[in-house]
């Protein structure tokens, strides 16, 4: 503390001297920040000097004078104008209330929590999470422009919790700070399985749980705050904070409950109901339950075993496809070679992804078009996508760098309704597959626009999983990553 106040009292002196050097007459201000001190002497039209220094040692002068028609007050870590009701809260006649007791974190009247960072006296940059850096100023506020997605916005002043902020280029509203939904989940008993579809969830949003028992386990269902044996497990516009129990029980629990006979009755015969009543005794999964994803889905040989089996899964073949399977006519998939569209990329990392469908390949004897993914970091994901004679659209197989291949696995159905998944109940859970979460609703992407009538997919590829939005006439248009 003793060093501010011996560095503002040298901006004081310098202050002086600066002000008997020049002869000027009028107001003088006087402001201190965290990167030096400024004042000005100003005449009569407003013009004065004003002197900046980042670390002034007693007997120093400025190491900088310039002229000034004004110098912005030293704001808002110290210097601030008043006091808000004698409190730790503090007013600014531009920025408005905020509370900066754990700056550089400040809290805001309207916008929440921002980290702030002063360049220079004249303009501030704000960090957000929703938002990433801002940058402002007094003369600005409370237009702020946005660093990723380049764009200028505005604050709605007496929004709060949420704040209502416009985007110009994309000629739309949207709210800032929602309040999340608190999520708790357990296991029963401990290591029989684990939960996938775990995001941050914004209040309002809907919500998509899936339960994946390790082997010789069955998901059994869930109790808490809900009680249900859907898996996944989709909640709408989730309002209130959640705390889950997923319970799975052994593989001999569930051979003598009704929900085995259940099962088994979509086998032909009482011979392959005995195979696979075996195969789940001995190895905790049935071959006859669950034929693995693979580019093998694509062999036509494949149809016969499959159809006698009664398997319906996002591997079945009998969803055969033409030679055109690269032309895409699925209305949130409207690429075509040479396509180009923008998505935007939230969560950890944030910014634009480029989508670009770059050539028609064969992949398993399909006909697919390649999509590659550049985003912000300049790493490139590739996609292979393929239409069935159903009119589904398949990720045929994803190569992200550093993470093994995916495997086919429906993306898009060709009827979109909320709570579809791309496997059945008989199968044995996947390694890669698609949820669609919520159907239909309006999504707000940064730098993209707004757009209605979209769907927010849970894709999970082992072993990683994220939400992406598909938008009818534009296709993936945002994807969450935790």
């Amino acid at each position: 503390m003793s060093g501010k106040k011996n560095r503002f009292s040298i901006a004081v002196t310098c202050l002086l001297w600066l002000a008997l050097a020049s002869q000027t007459s009028g107001e003088i201000t006087v402001a201190y920040s965290q990167i030096g001190a400024s004042f000005q002497a100003a005449d009569a039209n407003g013009i004065g000097w004003a002197s900046l220094g980042e670390s002034l040692q007693p007997g120093e002068l400025p190491p900088s004078v310039r002229l000034a028609r004004r110098v912005q007050m030293g704001f808002p870590l110290t210097g601030w104008e008043s006091e808000y009701g004698k409190t730790s809260w503090k007013f600014s006649p531009w920025f408005g209330t905020y509370e900066p007791t754990s700056a550089p974190w400040v809290y805001h009247s309207s916008l929440g929590w921002v980290y702030l960072h002063q360049a220079d006296l004249e303009s501030i940059w704000l960090w957000k999470d929703e938002l990433g850096w801002v940058w402002t100023n007094q003369d600005l506020f409370p237009y702020l422009y946005q660093n990723m997605p380049t764009a200028w916005l505005t604050l709605k002043p007496d929004s709060a919790r949420p704040a209502l902020l416009y985007d110009f280029p994309n000629k739309a509203w949207f709210e800032l700070g929602i309040t999340d939904v608190n999520l708790a989940v357990e296991v029963s008993p401990a290591g029989s399985g684990r939960i996938d579809g775990l995001r941050e969830v914004a209040k309002g949003e809907n919500l998509a749980l899936f339960a994946r028992p390790e082997k010789g386990y069955v998901f059994s269902g869930w109790s808490g705050s809900l009680t249900s044996k859907d898996n996944p497990l989709f909640i709408n516009q989730a309002t209130s904070d959640l705390s889950l129990m997923a319970t799975f029980v052994t593989v001999k629990s569930f051979l003598s409950s009704s929900e085995f006979d259940t099962a088994l009755s979509g086998l032909s015969s009482d011979s392959l109901r005995e195979k696979a009543t075996l195969e789940l005794a001995l190895f905790g999964h049935s071959s006859l339950l669950s034929i693995g994803p693979g580019e093998a889905a694509f062999d036509p040989a494949l149809t016969s075993l499959l159809l006698a089996v009664g398997e319906n899964t996002q591997t079945q073949p009998s969803n055969h496809f033409a030679e055109n399977s690269s032309a895409l006519t699925h209305p949130c998939a409207p690429w075509s070679e040479g396509s180009e569209t923008t998505a935007y990329l939230e969560g950890a990392t944030r910014g634009m992804v480029t989508i670009k469908a770059t050539a028609s390949e064969q992949i398993g004897g399909v006909s697919c078009l390649k999509l590659e993914l550049v985003f912000p970091d300049g790493s490139v994901e590739s996609r292979w996508l393929a239409e069935d004679l159903k009119k589904n659209v398949w990720l045929v197989r994803s190569s992200i760098p550093g993470k093994a291949d995916s495997q086919p696995f429906v993306l898009l159905p060709a009827e979109l309704k909320d709570g579809w998944k791309s496997w059945s109940l008989l199968s044995l859970v996947p390694d890669y597959y698609s949820i669609i979460a919520g159907y239909p609703k309006s999504v707000y992407a940064q730098g993209v626009g707004s757009f209605d009538n979209c769907v927010d997919a849970l894709i999970y590829r082992d072993p990683h999983f994220q939400n992406e939005y598909y938008a009818p006439g534009k296709g993936l248009i945002k994807i969450h990553a935790p």
